[in-house]
Order: C-alpha cells, then sequence, then structure tokens
C-alpha cells in the first residue's frame, strides 16, 4: 500500500463523517470534513454532486463543474 492509499482511506472517513454531521444538523463540521476528505482525495467531487447528503454543503462553483 502507498500513501495515495492511505490519503484515499482517510479521505472516505471524513466523506463520512461529512454524512454523520450534515445529519446531526452540525453544518460547521459537515463542512470541514467535506473540505478535508476532498482535500485528500479530489476525485471524491464527482460523488458528492450526486449525493443527496453531501450536495449542499459544496459552494455553488463545485456543484456546476
Amino acid at each position: 500500500r502507498g500513501l495515495g492509499d492511505v490519503y484515499k482511506r482517510q479521505a472516505r472517513e471524513y466523506y463520512i463523517k461529512a454524512i454523520a454531521a450534515n445529519r446531526l444538523e452540525k453544518i460547521g463540521d459537515a463542512i470541514m470534513s467535506i473540505e478535508k476528505a476532498l482535500e485528500l482525495d479530489p476525485s471524491l467531487l464527482e460523488v458528492a454532486k450526486v449525493d443527496g447528503d453531501i450536495i449542499d454543503l459544496l459552494p455553488e462553483e463545485q456543484k456546476i463543474k
């Protein structure tokens, strides 16, 4: 396993934390988690754009790309 695998695993963990925080209406925590997830694995943006639990956390410019 390389460092990239570690980052992708951490990114998925932050992504799940963002979903949980959003469902609990902890929006600040949710935004911080999704930002960290996308920093670690930018490819998650494509998933986030169609994920009803996450899309409302994305800035407008990321929703339309």
